[in-house]
């Protein structure tokens, strides 16, 4: 089954500089044209133009290379550019200059996360931690890049100390926590954080989709359906909710028309899984629709000829059709 969360990585930028003209009066020449540069950096930043900002933060730390923020703020231009290790360089190189920086080591976790390094960031988000304990994003963070080592137990440790520092002001928190639970099995608690994160956060298809999932292994199949088809409600064009709730209504005996409409509509949305196909194959069989059923099971064995429930089913449809002839 596949576990989709959300987790926040939020990128700091430092204000620098003060551009009025009594300030500027009182600069050197040389820093007149690095906060120029500066002036002109920020600006690109704020029309996501991220490669100029970069550019014009290496001008100014030619200029000035003691500028703390200059090298956190092109280190994070280069994370949203995606290059990752220019961008620990420059988190790096601040840390020398300052090593208590604790935007430096929130950024640079961010940059390592973002390459896969999750033992890198956990120990930098352990680092800003250290610095200010009750830095909930850091918590958050660390507790994602745990999760995302399969430390389900160390991740729900650090979501749920981020909760008790403030967590009805991350939203997030109750749904990464819920996925925790989730991946360990306890349907219950995962339940319930997946309700929090919907009270905090009512447009929240995801948690939606993912407290269907916890409901579904509880037994709670009417609460699953409800929560597949709110999670459909706000976002009516993800192909995998449809997916979900056709199939376990077929599953179920519910509404077997409208499940094959629901994997109907997975399937135009995103033709991406024969699965699907089978899915959609094996309710066109429980509806007595045998050709409808064969071409399904036809799709399904042109991707994957050993495919047994599908060769079983299309044997059983081939039969009640030559049977009715």
């Amino acid at each position: 089954m596949k576990k989709e969360g959300l987790f926040v990585f939020t990128l700091i930028i430092a204000e620098m500089f003060c551009f009025s003209p009594f300030c500027l009066a009182k600069m050197t020449k040389n820093q007149k044209i690095e906060a120029e540069y500066i002036k002109s950096a920020k600006e690109n930043t704020k029309n996501k133009d991220y490669k100029t900002a970069v550019d014009c933060y290496t001008k100014a730390i030619e200029i000035n290379d003691k500028n703390v923020n200059s090298y956190l703020n092109r280190g994070t231009a280069e994370v949203l550019l995606k290059n990752y290790d220019s961008a620990i360089s420059d988190f790096t190189k601040l840390l020398e200059l300052d090593s208590n920086n604790e935007d430096a080591y929130y950024n640079r976790a961010i940059a390592k996360r973002s390459k896969g390094d999750y033992n890198g960031a956990i120990e930098d988000y352990s680092r800003v931690l250290e610095i200010n304990p009750d830095n909930v994003h850091a918590r958050n963070n660390k507790g994602a890049a745990k999760f995302y080592l399969k430390d389900y137990s160390g991740a729900i440790n650090q979501y749920t100390k981020a909760i008790e520092i403030n967590g009805a002001d991350l939203k997030d928190v109750y749904h990464n926590r819920g996925l925790a639970y989730l991946s360990i099995e306890k349907y219950d608690d995962a339940v319930s954080d997946f309700s929090m994160a919907v009270k905090l956060n009512p447009k929240n298809d995801l948690a939606y989709y993912d407290k269907g999932i916890a409901n579904e292994y509880l037994g709670n199949n009417e609460e699953a359906l409800k929560d597949y088809s709110q999670a459909i409600k706000i976002n009516p064009k993800n192909a995998v909710y449809y997916a979900r709730r056709g199939a376990l209504t077929s599953r179920i005996g519910g509404d077997l028309k409208q499940a094959a409409e629901d994997m109907t509509i997975s399937i135009k949305l995103a033709d991406d899984d024969f699965e699907k196909y089978l899915t959609r194959g094996i309710i066109f069989y429980k509806l007595k629709e045998y050709l409808l059923a064969i071409d399904d099971f036809n799709i399904v064995l042109k991707k994957n000829p050993e495919n047994k429930l599908a060769k079983e089913f299309r044997h059983y449809s081939i039969q009640y059709l030559n049977k009715a002839q």
